[in-house]
């Protein structure tokens, strides 16, 4: 085991320099030689807390551990004047630690290639924020072990988040890097095309996505917290499978960035609550359990063939199906609505007040038990206006025997007004919206068509 050494050095100046540290934290005592690779460093010594920028000279830098505790800036910088110097940062399985009284801590500068600092982890370690500042890693994490697993845990308290701006690798030496994210404050971005193929845990915290490619090419695992893109849309790749084992918010770090996952996703046995910050797709096949949507003012796509056979419950927002659904009950609550021209192998039931986007051409398929409604007028097309031209337009279709018992307006005689002359009325075969002129001129038009055929049989 190392010993303790405490930063005690000027505004700038060397990790490799012994007169720069100190071996009390209260006062200067220089210890006999510089930090070596067992060795915890703390920055800085008690009452030191102006800005400070410190550089590796150049060379590769390893050590036990590091915390942050300075109401100061604190940078880490390579220190060389070129970009092929040695300028790897390896940290032992002590960690990171930002202190909750500590000022911003960044590890490089976001510009200036000389000086970004490649981090290596000797071992699975923590990194942990806990400050209201932010706590940056410029350049890319990997894993200097030769074997297994290495395990990045971000498990900071803070506000202030931790962000990672280039790419997460696995390492040249055989070991596998993953990531897993237990934090209770601040957001965890990811910017960079990352190739890290052990997975990533959200466990609980925020996991910001800035990259389609930020998640590497592992397993995503879900036992709670909020994901989601941010600055734009993201479609994440297939090779990214989902275990979610939890409710959790999808969405809501950036007004408009979607999430597309295109990957499998699996329930794991239970009833899922997807809870939407924006817009997401599910392209891949959904299974084993069962999925509840609470979507707000937002819509959840599921544009794959599913499997699993829980139920299906549209509490808010819009769930679009252009995918197949299994032998799943979906039921939509009142104010949410359903829309797409996709698939249900199960059956269908429309709460009252619930909704069905119109959109001509669009035929929604159930082919299960039965399509019943608690209560179902005109009123809850949504989308339905006095600019639809006039015919017949399918809405729901398939083997699914649909009980119209508790739907108003079913028939001519009970056509209603979209305004503009036209009106709309439901009709059997599955379910069908008809839109015509105003009434009293097509039951005129009619009776006047059967008048004529008497008279040529006559």
């Amino acid at each position: 085991m190392g010993d303790t050494y405490y930063w005690s050095g000027p505004t700038a100046g060397s990790l490799s320099s012994v007169g720069n540290w100190s071996s009390d934290e209260t006062t200067q005592v220089t210890p006999l030689a510089a930090p070596l690779s067992t060795d915890s460093l703390v920055f800085h010594i008690l009452g030191l807390n102006d800005d400070r920028v410190i550089t590796m000279a150049a060379n590769n830098r390893s050590y036990a551990s590091m915390t942050f505790r300075s109401t100061g800036i604190t940078q880490i910088n390579r220190g060389s004047s070129d970009s092929t110097s040695g300028n790897s940062l390896t940290i032992g399985s002590g960690g990171i630690t930002v202190n909750s009284d500590s000022g911003v801590v960044t590890f490089g500068t976001t510009g200036d290639t000389a000086q970004k600092v490649n981090m290596r982890a000797a071992g699975s370690l923590g990194i942990a924020n806990n400050s209201a500042s932010l706590l940056t890693f410029n350049r890319g994490w990997s894993s200097s072990a030769t074997s297994g697993t290495t395990v990045l845990t971000l498990n900071g308290s803070g506000s202030g988040g931790t962000t990672f701006v280039d790419v997460i690798s696995n390492g040249t030496t055989g070991a596998n890097l993953a990531l897993y994210i237990d934090t209770t404050g601040g957001i965890t971005t990811l910017q960079g095309s990352n190739t890290f193929t052990g997975g990533t845990t959200l466990n609980q915290g925020t996991l910001a996505i800035r990259n389609s490619n930020a998640l590497g090419a592992g397993p995503l695992v879900i036992n709670g917290g909020t994901i989601g893109s941010i600055v734009t849309a993201r479609t994440i790749s297939s090779s990214v499978n989902l275990t979610i084992n939890s409710n959790f918010t999808l969405g809501g770090l950036d007004s408009g960035a979607s999430t597309t996952f295109n990957g499998s996703a699996d329930l794991a046995g239970g009833n899922r609550t997807i809870t939407l910050g924006n817009n997401a797709t599910f392209a891949g096949e959904i299974s084993n359990g069962g999925l509840t949507v609470e979507g707000g003012a937002r819509t959840l796509t599921l544009a794959g063939n599913s499997t699993y056979d829980g139920a299906t419950l549209v509490s808010s927002g819009t769930l679009l199906l252009t995918g197949a659904l299994g032998n799943t009950a979906v039921t939509v609550e009142a104010d949410a609505t359903i829309a797409g021209n996709g698939s249900i192998a199960g059956s269908l039931h429309f709460d009252s007040g619930a909704n069905l986007l119109f959109n001509p051409g669009n035929t929604l398929v159930v082919n299960g038990a039965n399509v019943t409604f608690g209560g179902f007028g005109i009123n809850n097309l949504i989308g339905l206006n006095s600019s639809v031209p006039e015919g017949t337009y399918p809405l729901i279709d398939g083997d699914a025997l649909v009980d119209l018992s508790n739907v108003a307006a079913v028939g001519i005689e009970n056509a209603q007004s979209l305004g503009d002359g036209r009106w709309a009325y439901f009709q059997a075969g599955s379910l069908q919206l008809v839109v015509i002129p105003e009434p009293s001129t097509a039951l005129l038009g009619g009776f006047a068509l059967l008048v004529l055929l008497k008279r040529r049989r006559s």
